[in-house]
């Protein structure tokens, strides 16, 4: 006889059975227990000859001998396996087809295993670990599940063969582990089963990234910072979404002495609330430059009409502005308009000459400005351009006496980028 205990599987190899249940090596019975099977490799028996074998009283559960077939299930072609018949719900799935890979921001192609069941109360929910979406559309265009939000296959009743597609999800991180974690098959009464990824070959790789700083201008002299929190960037192949805050920038024209010409920004170190530099391989370009320009001085008597504007490339036109130099604001001062590109670096400069013929310059301290007078006001066009209106004094203190300045010898300067 054939005592199987526990869990235990029996494969009988080129051994035969009557209906009697006498065999070439004299077995004269096999006893089950829950759980156990045995599969017979020949391949000429049919159902007719299991269910004799039971009705012979060949076949025992626990020792006690058996005669109603329901009670045992035959599975398989050329050779079957003779099992208990389930008496509960009872799950039962196939292996996985393979391991899956991707990009960061890209799903990965599908592998797939199927599942059934047999007298289940409710269908059979299908939870994927970290980082996997589960689906029974091949497309995943419907019934689509993962770990927080698992799907169900089936209902109550018998659920036929039903294939599961399994892929790596398109947010999954590079950094997870994908490798030998179960897929969790549950439903109300069934024994859990799982359904393991490959032990290996899950894996996401890393996605393109490029980053580059934006062009800027400044005029000599002039100082510009770099360092970190920049968000003076592009950036090309961001996935799911995902923004990148700042970056650290770094170029060598910034400080006010560096030589007139172009210096390339390098950005570095892209940060950002839901951007994780892990998940790229990230190309820093240095495409984006500094340009230093040139300064140039622009110097306008008390004679010149019509309005001095200071567009993008130094060019100077008129805008039908006020005078550059007007007296109208009162006998006391002298005013000076222009326009400007915004940001632009632009400034001016004054200067005054005094009945000795002297010159001095407008941030002289013994120049007398009027009370709540402002020196200088700038209103924005909107247009990108601003207009600057700077009002200077014509009287100084001159040892406690106030003199008036030879306002025929005002003379004023206007420096912008060439």
């Amino acid at each position: 006889y054939l005592l199987l205990s526990g869990a235990a599987t029996f494969t009988c190899t080129n051994l035969a059975f009557n209906n009697t249940g006498t065999t070439a090596g004299n077995m004269n019975y096999i006893s089950f227990a829950t759980g156990s099977t045995v599969t017979f490799t020949a391949g000429n028996k049919v159902l007719a000859d299991y269910q004799a074998l039971v009705a012979a009283g060949n076949i025992r559960v626990d020792g006690v001998v058996q005669t109603d077939f329901s009670k045992f299930q035959v599975t398989g072609t050329g050779g079957h396996t003779l099992s208990l018949a389930p008496t509960g719900p009872t799950i039962t799935a196939g292996a996985l087809s393979g391991a899956v890979s991707t990009t960061y921001g890209t799903a990965s192609a599908p592998a797939t295993f199927t599942v059934s069941g047999v007298l289940m109360t409710a269908g059979i929910t299908v939870t994927p670990p970290t980082g996997f979406e589960v689906s029974t559309a091949f497309d995943f265009s419907s019934n689509v599940g993962n770990p927080a939000t698992p799907i169900t296959v089936g209902s109550a009743g018998t659920i036929g063969s039903t294939t599961v597609y399994v892929r790596l999800a398109a947010t999954a991180p590079v950094s997870g582990s994908y490798n030998a974690h179960n897929i969790v098959l549950t439903s109300t009464g069934a024994t859990l089963v799982n359904v393991a990824t490959a032990t290996t070959g899950n894996t996401v790789s890393k996605a393109s990234l490029s980053v580059t700083a934006n062009n800027q201008t400044k005029g000599y002299g002039q100082t510009v910072a770099f360092g970190s929190g920049s968000t003076l960037f592009t950036s090309s192949g961001l996935r799911n979404g995902e923004t990148i805050d700042s970056v650290t920038l770094a170029c060598a024209g910034g400080a006010a002495g560096a030589a007139v010409g172009l210096y390339d920004i390098t950005p570095g170190a892209a940060t950002g609330v839901t951007f994780d530099a892990n998940n790229y391989d990230i190309t820093y370009t240095t495409t984006g430059k500094l340009t230093v320009l040139a300064l140039n001085t622009y110097a306008f008597g008390t004679t010149n009409t019509g309005a001095l504007v200071l567009d993008g490339d130094g060019k100077i036109v008129t805008r039908g502005q006020a005078p550059i130099i007007q007296t109208t604001v009162g006998s006391a001062l002298v005013q000076l308009t222009y326009a400007r590109l915004k940001n632009s670096g632009c400034a001016y400069s004054a200067e005054f000459s005094d009945h000795l013929g002297d010159w001095l310059a407008s941030t002289d301290p013994s120049l007398i400005y009027p009370p709540g007078v402002p020196t200088e006001v700038v209103v924005d066009n909107g247009d990108g351009m601003e207009v600057v209106s700077v009002k200077f004094p014509i009287f100084r203190n001159n040892g406690g006496s106030y003199e008036k300045m030879q306002q025929s010898f005002c003379r004023i300067a206007v420096t912008t980028n060439p």
